[in-house]
Formats: structure tokens, C-alpha cells, sequence
């Protein structure tokens, strides 16, 4: 999906980042290493079948997990406003360390253009989370009433 149907739908050039954003979730809901396995599993898969560079998304997801499962020791879990703000949140961290590393190897990024399109692309992937968090949070808590992970 990331590489066929996502990006019929992109946005001023920019399409939502579906691995990205399953690794925010899985890494903000589940206790164990979920996010940071599915992270980088799938970012290898990725740069295999699309990078020049290999392991470039497999580290950055792997450093976004890693720094979500730091911080949502002390954000809300169940507040909608912290997903969003965790989305916002690795999704310009992703993209500056994507930027970043595959400057180190050779790659031709402009830094104004990475800058230029961050907006809408946090915006595309917050507005994408939501969907997947609610549906998720569905099958991780089991009792409604019960808010305690």
C-alpha cells in the first residue's frame, strides 16, 4: 500500500508514510518492543525495494521507536492530542534524520525543500493516525472502563 496506493493520493507531493505511522502506534500503545521490531523490519523492506542507500528508514525508525518508548512514560496514552502530537512529533524526526544520513552517503536532498514540505506531511500523517489509533486502541484495551494499560 505504501508504494502503490498512498501515492495516487499525495498531497502537494507528499504521501502519507503508512510504515511510519504504524510504527508511532505500535511503539505509543504496546509495552513490549513492538514498534521498534515492526519499525525495523519493515524500514529494511523499504530500503530493499526502494532506497539506494540500505538501512537508512530501518535506523530512523528504529531511533523514532526508541524515543517514543522513552516518552510515553509521561504523555497520556488514551488522549487523542498526545497521538497527534507524538505524529507531528516523529514525523519531523523522521524526516530530518532521513535527511540527515542520507546526506552522510551521498544523497541530494535540499534542506529547504525537506523544510518546505514537513507541514503537510505532518499534517497528512496526523490526520492519518487517527483512523489506526482508534482502531487499534479498540483491540489493545480490553475493558472500555478501564484506563491503565
Amino acid at each position: 500500500m505504501q508504494s502503490t496506493l498512498l501515492h495516487d493520493v499525495s498531497f502537494f507531493g507528499v504521501a502519507p508514510n503508512l510504515i511510519l505511522i504504524l510504527t508511532i502506534v505500535f511503539s505509543f500503545l504496546f509495552n513490549e518492543k513492538h514498534g521498534i521490531i515492526f519499525g525495523v523490519i519493515f524500514g529494511l523492506l523499504s530500503d530493499l525495494s526502494f532506497s539506494e542507500v540500505i538501512g537508512i528508514s530501518a535506523l530512523c525508525y528504529f531511533l523514532i521507536a526508541l524515543s517514543i518508548e522513552g516518552l510515553k512514560k509521561f504523555i497520556y496514552r488514551d488522549n487523542v492530542i498526545s497521538v497527534i502530537f507524538i505524529s507531528a512529533f516523529g514525523t519531523l524526526l523522521y524526516n530530518i534524520l532521513y535527511w540527515g544520513i542520507s546526506g552522510v552517503f551521498g544523497g541530494n536532498i535540499d534542506f529547504v525543500y525537506m523544510l518546505f514540505k514537513q507541514p503537510v506531511s505532518i499534517v497528512y500523517n496526523s490526520i492519518l493516525v487517527l483512523p489506526i489509533y482508534w482502531f487499534l486502541v479498540r483491540k489493545v484495551i480490553r475493558y472500555r472502563g478501564f484506563k491503565y494499560m
